[in-house]
């Protein structure tokens, strides 16, 4: 008897009150191991495993009255319950972590704006710069762009519903626009024919839409869109998303820049709550 605690000993072993254990008590969930004869209740070390199972139970969100008629009934059914508690537990746990790679893509989109400041905090339109850049991971679906802007617009439900299937909705829902070119078709200014809608995500995503774009070096293009600029009442030849691909495919001849893979453009932008009347893009172009 001499590793008996008594309840106020126990209740800080346990991180609870003195109260919790006496409610425990009233209802037979958990009671003394024995009371002494100056009425000092007593419990067991062994019971802290007793607590810590009911307290995990009630965490997962089962009642008292079910925890007791478990902890009392048959183990199959106690086993079950965990079991299932378990898995609602795992699909939290993959929630809380969409939910931490999406405020990851925005702090990534807005320290990537920040370096295109100049020295008075300004940001320009058509600045542009070359660099080695790590490998990025997409989600992609072709967007077909020369035709009815109703099948355009089936594909966007798709590429939503495609990303919500591999646990992405998030991104998928709630992050900016980003897009792939086609090397062949950026550099025959036929953007419309290899244009591709992209969720970026954190790592690799095994599934058969699946882009990597490699690391290496890169043509980094910045773009201020005005909203609204992916039009769908307009010919194709005047998108100015189409006019931007333009700009840096001269910015490329001028400087011979040799074109040595496909062109990704991601917003920086995280909407329109600042107020202002555009995007900014950026594109990074893969070079020799």
């Amino acid at each position: 008897m001499n590793r008996a605690l008594r309840s106020g000993q126990f209740a800080r072993l346990c991180r609870t009150t003195k109260d919790t254990l006496r409610h425990y008590e009233d209802i037979g969930l958990l009671s003394p191991a024995f009371i002494a004869e100056n009425g000092y209740k007593n419990y067991l070390p062994d019971q802290v495993m007793d607590f810590m199972l009911i307290s995990s139970l009630r965490d997962a969100g089962c009642s008292l009255a079910d925890i007791k008629r478990f902890l009392e009934g048959d183990k199959g059914e106690l086993r079950e319950v965990i079991a299932k508690r378990m898995e609602a537990l795992g699909r939290q746990i993959a929630l809380l972590e969409r939910k931490r790679d999406l405020l990851a893509s925005f702090v990534e989109r807005i320290d990537e704006l920040e370096t295109w400041r100049g020295g008075a905090g300004e940001l320009t339109s058509g600045s542009w710069r070359i660099q080695e850049c790590p490998e990025a991971h997409y989600i992609e679906t072709r967007l077909p762009l020369a035709g009815d802007i109703e099948v355009t617009f089936d594909a966007l439900a798709d590429h939503i519903a495609y990303c919500n299937g591999k646990g992405l909705e998030l991104l998928a829902e709630s992050q900016q626009a980003s897009y792939r070119i086609e090397r062949s078709c950026f550099a025959a200014d036929s953007y419309q024919l290899g244009f591709f809608l992209c969720t970026q995500t954190l790592r690799p995503v095994p599934c058969d839409r699946y882009r990597l774009r490699p690391a290496g070096r890169y043509l980094r293009y910045l773009s201020a869109l005005p909203l609204g600029a992916v039009r769908d009442d307009g010919p194709l030849e005047e998108n100015l998303v189409f006019e931007m691909y333009r700009k840096i495919a001269l910015v490329m001849k001028h400087e011979g820049i040799a074109l040595m893979g496909d062109a990704y453009t991601t917003e920086l932008s995280l909407g329109t709550i600042d107020g202002s009347d555009f995007l900014w893009a950026e594109t990074n172009v893969m070079v020799a």
